[in-house]
């Protein structure tokens, strides 16, 4: 599987290295099992394992070295999430012993105009950072450019503002952390 700690563009902490290395460690196997069955009793074609998984640990890496600000998941990527989180166990041990916080789960309410609009700039904001972070490796195919509004799914809440932070709190987002703060 391809590692998020080989494709890294920007220089990071020593405490960061060791995050990454920790997201590439885990073992994704249930997760793709889960998530390939979950999609195809809808239909729907999972993208190859590799390509999904890669995706879901740049999407753990931001929302790591990036955690004093909040990010928002593609809907290619999002079924992967979920499959880790209901293998319960397992994530809380990823969260605590890698990520450093509960990534908690946010979903959207399309029926919220507000929201959407929120979770809109989100995401561009998490394409942002993935291409300063991975450069050429964000996947196009796990990651639209622009989404339509009903492609829009999830974000997490922003983790504890440490050390990790690659970036410091984004201006734009103080409405966002405060709308979605009830999770917390």
């Amino acid at each position: 599987m391809k590692k998020v700690s080989n494709t890294v563009e920007v220089d990071l902490s020593d405490k960061q290295w060791a995050i990454l290395k920790g997201i590439d460690a885990e073992d994704y196997s249930f997760v793709v099992k889960f998530a390939e069955k979950e999609l195809r009793s809808k239909g729907l074609i999972p993208i190859p394992a590799e390509d999904a998984v890669y995706a879901l640990k740049q999407y753990y890496a931001i929302g790591a070295i990036n955690s004093a600000n909040m990010h928002a998941i593609s809907d290619v990527v999002d079924p992967y999430w979920h499959a880790h989180i209901l293998d319960t166990p397992r994530y809380k041990k990823f969260c605590s012993e890698v990520m450093g916080y509960y990534m908690h789960h946010e979903p959207l309410d399309h029926d919220k105009p507000e929201d959407v609009r929120i979770m809109a700039t989100l995401y561009d904001y998490t394409l942002e950072v993935l291409r300063t972070v991975f450069g050429e490796n964000v996947n196009p195919l796990c990651w639209e450019a622009q989404p339509a509004d009903a492609r829009l799914v999830c974000n997490h809440v922003t983790g504890p503002v440490v050390e990790t932070s690659l970036f410091p709190p984004d201006k734009r987002f103080v409405y966002a952390r405060e709308h979605f703060a009830h999770i917390k």
